[in-house]
């Protein structure tokens, strides 16, 4: 599994191809798969944390275990 920061990226790039994208369809298909990768972000980042603080870590060691 790739990391938070992995998804984030990828969402970037798609929000960057989707704002040089002249054709509305694919422009709003790219947001939405950027919008895709960022909820898997969120939710990577989510597990992160909470095994941190159940292992008494703070959130910036436990993030890239």
């Amino acid at each position: 599994m790739h990391s938070a920061l992995h998804y984030r990226e990828c969402a970037a790039r798609m929000r960057s191809l989707a704002n040089s994208e002249p054709n509305p369809e694919l422009r709003e298909q790219l947001e939405t798969v950027a919008s895709d990768y960022d909820e898997i972000a969120a939710e990577i980042a989510g597990k992160d944390h909470r095994r941190g603080v159940a292992e008494g870590r703070p959130w910036r060691l436990s993030r890239h275990r």
